[in-house]
Order: C-alpha cells, then structure tokens, then sequence
C-alpha cells in the first residue's frame, strides 16, 4: 500500500489556497471596479449639468421662457429671480392656473410669460 507523504499533502493544500485567494481577489477587484464605475455614473448624471454650468433656462418658441425645474425650486423662487425688481404674484398665479396647481417637480418644464 503507498502512502502519501506529509509534504505533498501540504502542497496541494497550499496550491489550493493560493488559488482560493487570487480568484477572490479578481472578484474583489472587480466588484470595486463596478461600483466605482456606478459612483461616477451617477454623479455625471446628478451633477453633471450643475457643474458644467448649464442653465436651467432655455429660450422658447412660444412667448416668454422655458424653464427646468430644479430640486428645491418653487414658482416664486423662479419668477423673483426671473425679474427681482416685479412683483412675482401675479405670474405665479398665471402659472399655477395654467398647470392647474402650484406644486413643480425636478425635471419638469415650465414656461415662464414674458
């Protein structure tokens, strides 16, 4: 009967760990590669406009301004830095008549009378 040293055991062993670590690693390191990529999406989405210095303003076809909204953004906000010598009531109040309410969503569009 043969009998397996000690020696060659411990190396299958060790070849195995070693093999066990480096995939691990590969998949570690691909995972952070992903979710790196993920972060850096996100913030070319988020942010991307917001740091290229776009304008939420957009010149219309129709009279006065297209507008996109903002997070944090309210009617009086957008109409008092539109003119800030006006008084902003009554075109808040033409525009909520128009979108049949006062409340404005990030990302929406809204047209601002001229």
């Amino acid at each position: 009967m043969r009998r397996f040293s000690p020696i060659g055991w411990q190396r299958w062993y060790q070849n195995i760990c070693s093999y066990t670590v480096t995939l691990m690693t590969n998949i570690r390191s691909r995972t952070r590669l992903r979710i790196a990529a993920a972060v850096v999406a996100a913030v070319a989405v988020f942010a991307g406009p917001r740091l290229s210095g776009a304008s939420a303003w957009a010149s219309g076809t129709h009279s006065g301004q297209l507008y996109v909204v903002r997070p944090g953004d309210t009617l009086w906000s957008i109409v008092a830095a539109r003119d800030p010598g006006r008084d902003p009531r009554p075109v808040v109040q033409e525009i909520a008549a128009r979108l049949h309410g006062a409340v404005i969503y990030p990302g929406e569009q809204i047209r601002i009378p001229g």
